[in-house]
């Protein structure tokens, strides 16, 4: 599974961690006493790559990251600074035990999540799905 070393290399990069800290959340993971900004991600799906006679070890995902913030520009500054440390980085190595091949932008959005109440603010993020190549353990 790519979360573990997504949330590494996420958290690494300091203007990240400047925002969110270490609040990078599996969805549906998230604390209920967890506070805003946030990163949450998911993966949208998955595919072992292989040819005719053997599994190759190699898989592509694609993960969808979202930003939440009780403010739209924070969301918008934080989700440009995943986009750079996704792409311009280049998310390769070994992270989390994880061999990563290398990540791609395929595309973004906006969340609007409005208030319940006149007196709530509400909810703002970016989402941003990219392809992630790395290697998975092979059955034995």
């Amino acid at each position: 599974m790519i979360g573990p070393a997504l949330v590494e290399w996420l958290a690494a990069d300091a203007t990240i961690a400047g925002v969110v800290g270490d609040r990078i959340w599996r969805a549906g993971t998230v604390p209920e006493d967890d506070v805003l900004p946030r990163l949450t991600y998911q993966v949208v799906s998955s595919e072992s790559i292989g040819n005719l006679d053997t599994i190759s070890g190699l898989a592509r995902v694609v993960v969808q990251i979202n930003t939440a913030s009780r403010d739209a520009q924070e969301s918008i500054e934080l989700m440009d600074a995943v986009r750079l440390r996704m792409q311009a980085s280049s998310f390769r190595g070994v992270h989390a035990g994880i061999k990563v091949r290398g990540a791609s932008k395929r595309t973004s959005g906006d969340i609007v999540q409005l208030p319940a109440t006149a007196e709530e603010i509400g909810i703002f993020g970016v989402t941003t799905d990219f392809s992630i190549m790395y290697n998975e353990a092979v059955p034995a």
